[in-house]
Parts: structure tokens; C-alpha cells; sequence
């Protein structure tokens, strides 16, 4: 029974010297604390190695988030709103280059308007022309300044008066308007002649004069060529 005692001391100080030299190399200038009274086993020795680690831990966690909040600082920079100064000068700036933009739009806005009117009244012209060529007897196209509108009519064999073809068709949605009544009258051989006004009419919209003349023979015509002409 002593003997055994005795062989468990030996083997317990055994650990114990053991342990304290691996200390001593792993981490050279340590010295193993004393066991505080009444501690049974190596595991009551202290672990400065695990504490030391978890402070470690912590130092690089603390260094990450250092480092990332510099790297979003550099990314934001000193982010701020506009200033009331700032959003005055972007509102003038604005309003400068709105008011410089508004009359060359709206000058666009006409010529597209008037341009469009021209186009149906010219192909309305073409339309009864070709027509009569085609039929083989009288067309005509009555222009109406009051309705701005055209009609055409026709007047077939044995046929006592011109006859509408269709209904009236507007030539503008807008408030285009015609110099005069007129009315072309075209012949089966190609021939054109005015019954009702003249050859030649105005078209006005807006400030914006075009004159458009027929020939004799269909061709039509629009002067002045500049689209941004003024009336007289």
C-alpha cells in the first residue's frame, strides 16, 4: 500500500516537472505558478497560453474593425448634402437654360404643324389629279377656309352636277386656316384651273406664312422655301 502511494507521488511530480519544462520552452521566461492550496492535478494549473491566445483574439478583431472602418471612410470620403447655396445655383441654371430652350421648341413645334397641313392639302391635289386621269371624266377639290377642310367631288358621264366622293377631311388638327376659298377643278387630260378663287393660296399658322401655288397642269409649288417665314 506505501509502495503504491509512494509510485503515485513520483508519477504526479513527474507531470508536474514535465509540464513546467514544456512551458519553459514553448514560452521561454514563464514561470509556472504554484498550485494554490488544497488544488488536486495538472488541471488545476493556470493556462497563460490560452489567455494570452484569446487576447490575441481580440487585439486582431479590434484591428479589423479599425481597418475596415478607415477602408469606408476612404470610400465615402467626406460625404455631404448640397448646400441651400448649391441647390440655388443648379435651380438658376435650369430655369437660364429652359428659358434659352422654350422659343427654338416652339418654333419647331410650328413648322411641324404648318409642314403637315401643306403635305394634306398638296396630296389631296395630287389625288383628285390622278383621279380624274384615271376615271376619265371631271374632279375637283373644294378647299374650305371656314372648316379647314377639303372635299373632294366628281362629276361622272351624264351626271348633271359634282357629286361628293366621301366626306370632308380635315387638313389640320390645328387652327391652320387658308387665305380663300378655292376650289380646283381638274380634267381628264391632266388639265387644272381654279373655278373658285385663284391658282395660288396662303396657308397660316401661328405667324408662319406659306404660299402654295398650282400650274396649269398639277405641279405645286411652295413659297416662300423657308419654312420660318413670316407674313407680310
Amino acid at each position: 500500500m506505501v509502495a503504491e502511494i509512494f509510485s503515485n507521488i513520483l508519477i504526479y511530480r513527474g507531470l508536474e516537472i514535465g509540464q513546467s519544462l514544456a512551458w519553459q520552452l514553448l514560452y521561454p521566461g514563464w514561470n509556472l505558478p504554484k498550485k494554490a492550496p488544497g488544488a488536486q492535478g495538472a488541471g488545476s494549473i493556470s493556462s497563460p497560453p490560452v489567455q494570452r491566445q484569446a487576447r490575441m483574439f481580440e487585439v486582431m478583431r479590434t484591428l479589423r474593425n479599425n481597418t475596415d472602418s478607415s477602408a469606408r471612410r476612404g470610400l465615402l470620403g467626406d460625404s455631404r448634402g448640397f448646400s441651400l447655396i448649391e441647390a440655388l445655383i443648379v435651380l438658376v441654371i435650369g430655369t437660364i437654360l429652359t428659358v434659352i430652350a422654350i422659343p427654338s421648341v416652339t418654333a419647331v413645334v410650328r413648322n411641324y404643324r404648318i409642314s403637315g397641313a401643306i403635305s394634306s392639302i398638296t396630296w389631296s391635289i395630287h389625288s383628285t389629279r390622278y383621279q380624274a386621269l384615271m376615271q376619265g371624266y371631271p374632279y375637283q377639290v373644294v378647299f374650305s377656309s371656314s372648316a379647314n377642310t377639303y372635299q373632294i367631288q366628281n362629276l361622272p358621264p351624264l351626271a348633271a352636277a359634282y357629286a361628293n366622293v366621301g366626306s370632308a377631311v380635315p387638313f389640320s388638327s390645328w387652327p391652320v386656316t387658308l387665305s380663300a376659298d378655292t376650289t380646283l377643278n381638274f380634267k381628264p387630260n391632266g388639265f387644272v384651273q381654279a373655278t373658285t378663287g385663284l391658282l395660288y393660296f396662303t396657308i397660316t399658322y401661328q405667324g408662319l406664312c406659306q404660299k402654295l401655288t398650282v400650274t396649269n397642269y398639277g405641279n405645286v409649288s411652295i413659297r416662300p422655301s423657308n419654312p420660318q417665314s413670316t407674313c407680310p
